[in-house]
């Protein structure tokens, strides 16, 4: 499985989960009924346990567009779900009979899971989207190729050089090549212009 495609189904849960997690604390929160606080309470930690289990698997397919995505993104949800919690009036006293301690540890240990399985190469592969001095840096290789990929349009300026064809096509305007095969471009409104020309493409 393609690492990139693996990470955004991994994205797809944990915020799915986050958000069930964020839903049953509310709820239990919410209810009278003990039996439901109980319930709520549940499946609140059977939403973290997901969260668990799918963020050290993101972290380490060490996708740095998913990183990056879950460190701006995951703050912002967190601030989101917590402010409607807060703009619900409860009282004091319920508050503090729902909010189980074990809750909290649950979510600590979570953010210290992600720092400690990110030791295992994902800070590395995250610094270097920085490294923007070093001629090597994989973003200023990925935005040259993006530059130089335009000259493929004159190859085929009416449709395109085809779905697929950039792999064969590329080391033909290719100013740097290198041992690296580049199998595709690594931008799709980019991709639909060079391989769907610059009509149909552009278009689109």
């Amino acid at each position: 499985v393609n690492p990139n495609h693996q990470s955004g189904l991994l994205l797809l849960g944990i915020f799915a989960a986050g958000g069930l997690a964020a839903d049953q604390h509310r709820q239990g929160l919410d209810t009278r009924d003990p039996s439901k606080v109980d319930r709520y309470g549940d499946r609140f930690l059977a939403s973290m346990a997901a969260l668990t289990v799918q963020v050290p698997a993101l972290v380490l397919s060490l996708s740095r567009g998913a990183i990056v995505a879950l460190l701006l993104v995951a703050p912002v949800a967190t601030w989101l779900g917590l402010r409607r919690q807060r703009s619900e009036r409860h009282s004091q006293r319920r508050r503090s009979r729902h909010m189980s301690p074990l809750r909290v540890v649950v979510v600590v240990a979570l953010v210290g899971l992600f720092m400690l399985v990110a030791q295992h190469g994902a800070w590395r592969e995250l610094g270097t989207l920085l490294d923007l001095a070093d001629p090597d840096a994989d973003l200023d290789t990925k935005l040259r190729i993006a530059h130089e990929s335009l000259a493929l349009v004159e190859l085929s300026p009416w449709v395109g050089i085809g779905r697929g064809a950039f792999i064969d096509t590329f080391g033909a305007v290719d100013s740097m090549p290198t041992h690296v095969l580049n199998t595709h471009l690594e931008s799709a409104p980019l991709a639909m212009v060079v391989e769907w020309g610059p009509w149909l493409g552009g278009a689109m």
